[in-house]
C-alpha cells in the first residue's frame, strides 16, 4: 500500500488540507477488506484512476461508486468495499471545514448524505477532469490538473462571508465546546438569519457541524492518547461523563469506542487519513 500527501499552493491553503493520494496492488486486496468511514467535518472530491470503491447500504446491498465522485456531510458511519483481486488508485482533495462552498456556485445544504458524481456538481468542467486524471501517469502530474481546476472555480466561485468564516472558525477553536448562542450574539444577527445562513453555507444546521466537530475532535484526541485516560479527555470535550459520549458514539458509529480504538485500521481511514505532521 502507497499512501502519498500533498499540500496546496500558497492561494488554496486556506480552503484545502491536502491532497492525498491511495495506491496497491491487486494481490493486497481480498474480499473481506471493508473499511467504516467515520463521519467528518472535511468534505472530499475522490477521482478513481483504478477501479473504484463500493459502499454498502444498511441492508448490506453492495453498490459502486462513481469513478469521481464528492462525499458531502454523512450523519453515520458507513461501510466501503475494496475491489477484490485489482488494483487501488485514487487521488482525492480535503476540504478544510466549511470551504467547500468557495468552489461551488451552488446551496450547499442540497448536497448532504449523498456521493454525488462530479459532472454533476461542475458539469463538463469537472467529467474533463475526471477524464484527464485518469489518464495522467503520475501524482504529480494529476496534483497540478486538480489545482489549475481548483484554482478556476475559486475565482468563479468563492464566497466572502465574515459571520460564517467566524462562526465556523470559533466552533473548531473550541472543539465545539461553546454555545450556539453565543456566536449568534457576537455576529450581531438575529438567530434566524444565522441559522439559514449557516445552513445553506456550510450545508448542515450550526448545533449539527457543532456537535460533529466536538466528536471528531474527541475520537481524534483518544487515538493520539491511545486510549490513556480516557474520561479526561471525554469531559474536556464537553461530554457529562462516559455514558453521554457512549450515547454520542453510538449515534454516529454502529460499534463500541473500545474496538474502534483498537483497531490499528481506523488511523488511516478513507476519507479520514491523518495528515503529515
Amino acid at each position: 500500500m502507497n499512501i502519498r500527501f500533498e499540500k496546496p499552493c500558497a492561494l488554496l491553503q486556506p480552503f484545502i488540507e491536502c491532497y492525498w493520494s491511495w495506491e496497491s496492488h491487486k494481490s493486497e486486496n481480498e474480499q473481506h477488506n471493508l473499511l467504516r468511514v467515520i463521519p467528518s467535518t472535511n468534505m472530499e472530491v475522490v477521482l478513481y484512476y483504478k477501479m473504484p470503491f463500493s459502499f454498502l447500504d444498511l441492508k448490506g446491498n453492495c453498490h459502486q461508486l462513481p469513478q469521481s465522485h464528492i462525499v458531502f456531510w454523512m450523519n453515520e458511519s458507513f461501510l466501503l468495499s475494496l475491489p477484490k483481486g485489482k488494483e487501488i488508485g485514487f487521488v482525492a482533495i480535503r476540504f478544510r471545514p466549511g470551504c467547500f462552498r468557495h468552489f461551488y456556485k451552488g446551496i450547499t445544504d442540497e448536497l448532504i448524505e449523498t456521493f454525488l458524481p462530479m459532472p454533476e456538481v461542475w458539469g463538463t468542467s469537472g467529467m474533463e477532469l475526471a477524464d484527464r486524471v485518469m489518464d495522467a501517469t503520475y501524482f504529480e502530474e494529476r496534483i497540478r490538473l486538480i489545482e489549475s481546476f481548483l484554482l478556476e472555480q475559486l475565482a468563479l466561485n468563492v464566497k466572502n462571508n465574515d459571520m460564517i468564516n467566524y462562526a465556523v472558525t470559533a466552533l473548531l477553536k473550541h472543539t465545539g465546546n461553546i454555545k450556539i448562542g453565543d456566536i449568534i450574539h457576537s455576529s450581531h444577527v438575529g438567530e434566524r438569519q444565522f441559522q439559514r445562513l449557516f445552513r445553506q453555507s456550510i450545508g448542515i444546521p450550526a448545533k449539527q457541524f457543532q456537535r460533529l466537530v466536538r466528536f471528531e475532535s474527541t475520537i481524534k484526541q483518544l487515538m493520539r492518547n491511545h486510549n490513556l485516560d480516557p474520561l479526561t479527555t471525554i469531559l474536556e470535550h464537553g461530554y457529562y461523563d462516559e455514558s453521554h459520549f457512549y450515547k454520542e458514539f453510538q449515534h454516529f458509529i454502529p460499534t463500541t469506542p473500545r474496538d474502534l480504538l483498537l483497531d490499528k485500521r481506523y488511523m488511516s481511514l478513507f476519507y479520514n487519513t491523518p495528515t503529515e505532521g
